[in-house]
């Protein structure tokens, strides 16, 4: 059933190696995916591929957003989106709304540095419900914040017009929302800036450096 390759032993075929899985009691297959994503430790995706096989869709889903960030520190920015989709999928499965929000939330960055500005606005309002649901003001200003951010960049691309002329009002709201981070308020100076109003703009920017 096996044969040797090197110092370790493979399979000879896929159908010999599908049978042995399958002839594996469940509760062991579980147990060894488990300790395999612990092993996998420094390699989140890995990690990630055993903790779904597991179904422990919760930790699959923080793994591969692991994964998606460390290929976005990289700037493959395309390999962070196709990461965080399979890290959406595993956090629906999981049940956990506040997971789904903040992975819609980061897909929804990579995708706006891919300039899919149209996707991007996508899943930041899919996070924006999700967190208006669960009442996570915290989480609330950082979507508002992400949404607005996306308008913005629309606008110096001139694309995605209905989501540009949205700019301002995003960043208002960014703003005055509970949790909101100085950011916000840089986003508000950067669109009055845009819209010519030097003096708010101004303000804005000496309230963030204070």
């Amino acid at each position: 059933l096996l044969a040797t390759d090197g110092e370790r032993f493979r399979f000879p075929n896929d159908i010999v190696r599908t049978v042995a899985y399958d002839s594996v009691p469940e509760p062991i297959r579980v147990s060894r995916h488990r300790r395999a994503a612990r092993l996998a430790g420094g390699r989140p995706e890995a990690a990630a591929r055993h903790l779904a096989a597991a179904h422990d869709w919760a930790e699959a889903a923080r793994a591969w957003q692991l994964a998606a960030h460390a290929a976005h520190l990289a700037f493959a920015n395309d390999e962070a989106q196709r990461l965080l989709t399979d890290a959406l999928d595993a956090a629906g499965r999981s049940g956990d709304r506040a997971l789904r929000a903040v992975v819609h939330l980061r897909r929804g960055e990579v995708r706006t540095e891919l300039g899919r500005h149209d996707e991007a606005r996508d899943d930041h309002e899919h996070a924006l419900v999700l967190a208006r649901e669960l009442d996570d003001e915290e989480l609330e200003a950082r979507v508002l914040e992400q949404l607005g951010w996306t308008a913005l960049y629309a606008r110096d691309v001139l694309g995605a017009v209905d989501l540009a002329e949205r700019a301002t009002q995003l960043a208002e709201s960014a703003a005055a929302a509970k949790g909101a981070l100085p950011s916000a308020t840089l986003l508000l100076g950067r669109v009055r800036h845009w819209d010519g109003d030097y003096a708010a703009a101004g303000a804005a920017y000496e309230q963030v450096l204070r």
